[in-house]
C-alpha cells in the first residue's frame, strides 16, 4: 500500500517563498496604505513606506546552554544519565525556540525587502518619466523666471534659435506625413497589379493540377509529374512611380482650377 501524503505534507510542499509573495502582495493590495505599490497611478511625494523595524530574538527568551556540548562523556550512572538526557532535552527546546524565533524575524526582514523593491521601481518609474518627459514648442520668454531686455542680442538669438528648432520640426514633420501618402500611393498602385498576378497564378495552379491528374490517369509516374508553378513575388514600387502619380493627381487638380478660373473669366 502507498504511502499517502498528511495535510502537513501538502501544507509544507504548498507553503513556498513565491507563493508567500503572492499571499503578501494579495494582502498589500487590499490595504489603503500600499495598495499604491501595484497600482498604475504615478508615485508622488504623498506616496511613502514604513521605515524599516530591526528586531532581534527576545531577551525574556533565554540561551541555550552550549556548553553541555563540550561536556566529556565517560561512564556514568543511570541517576547522571536520566538528569542529563532533561538538560540536553531542555536545552534541544530552548534552541527550537531561538529557531522559530529567528525564523520569523527573517520572514518579516524578507517581506520588508520586498516591499522596499515594490517601492524601488515605482520611484525608477517616476525617475523615468521626469527625464524622458517630452518637450514642448513653446517659446520661453523669460527663462527661471528673470526679466529680459526685449531688444537684447542673447535674447534674440535665442529666440532665432528656437524658430530654427521649431521650423526644422515642422519640415520634418512635413517630410512624415510626405512619406506616408507615398507609401499608401505605392501600395494602390501595386495592390491592382498584385490581385491579377495572384488570379493568374492561381488558374495555372488549377491548370496544372488538372494536368497531372490528366497524366496520372495516363499511367504517368508522380516523379515524371511536371513541377507546379512557382510561387509569385509581389512587386515592389518602381522609383518615382508613386510621384509620377501624385504629380499627375496635382497636374489634374490645377488643370481644373485653371478650366474654372477661365470660365469665370469668360
Amino acid at each position: 500500500m502507498g504511502h499517502r501524503r498528511t495535510w502537513d505534507e501538502f501544507d509544507a510542499i504548498l507553503d513556498t517563498p513565491s507563493k508567500r509573495i503572492r499571499l503578501m502582495t494579495a494582502g498589500i493590495a487590499s490595504t489603503a496604505s500600499g495598495s499604491f505599490l501595484l497600482s498604475k497611478t504615478p508615485i508622488n511625494a504623498m506616496h511613502n513606506i514604513a521605515p524599516p523595524v530591526l528586531e532581534r530574538v527576545p531577551m525574556q527568551l533565554p540561551n541555550p546552554d552550549w556548553g553541555m556540548l563540550q561536556q566529556p562523556s565517560g561512564q556514568q550512572s543511570h541517576t547522571e544519565m536520566q538528569h542529563k538526557i532533561d538538560r540536553l532535552t531542555e536545552n534541544l527546546h530552548l534552541a527550537h525556540e531561538h529557531t522559530h524565533a529567528r525564523d520569523a524575524i527573517i520572514e518579516g526582514a524578507h517581506a520588508q525587502l520586498v516591499i522596499q523593491d515594490m517601492y524601488g521601481e515605482k520611484l525608477n518609474q517616476a525617475l523615468y518619466t521626469k527625464e524622458h518627459r517630452s518637450e514642448t514648442d513653446r517659446t520661453k520668454l523669460f527663462p527661471e523666471g528673470r526679466g529680459r531686455h526685449l531688444n537684447n542680442v542673447g535674447f534674440i538669438e535665442e529666440l532665432d534659435r528656437v524658430d530654427k528648432v521649431r521650423r526644422k520640426s515642422s519640415e520634418a514633420k512635413g517630410q512624415r506625413k510626405m512619406a506616408k501618402q507615398q507609401k499608401k500611393v505605392e501600395k494602390e498602385l501595386i495592390e491592382p497589379r498584385w490581385k491579377g498576378i495572384l488570379t493568374q497564378h492561381k488558374r495555372a495552379v488549377d491548370g496544372w493540377k488538372q494536368e497531372c491528374e490528366r497524366l496520372i490517369m495516363e499511367g504517368v509516374a508522380k516523379k515524371d509529374l511536371p513541377k507546379p508553378p512557382k510561387q509569385p513575388l509581389k512587386p515592389k514600387p518602381a522609383v518615382g512611380q508613386a510621384d509620377t502619380a501624385m504629380n499627375q493627381a496635382g497636374g489634374n487638380t490645377a488643370d481644373v482650377g485653371d478650366d474654372v478660373s477661365s470660365d469665370g473669366e469668360e
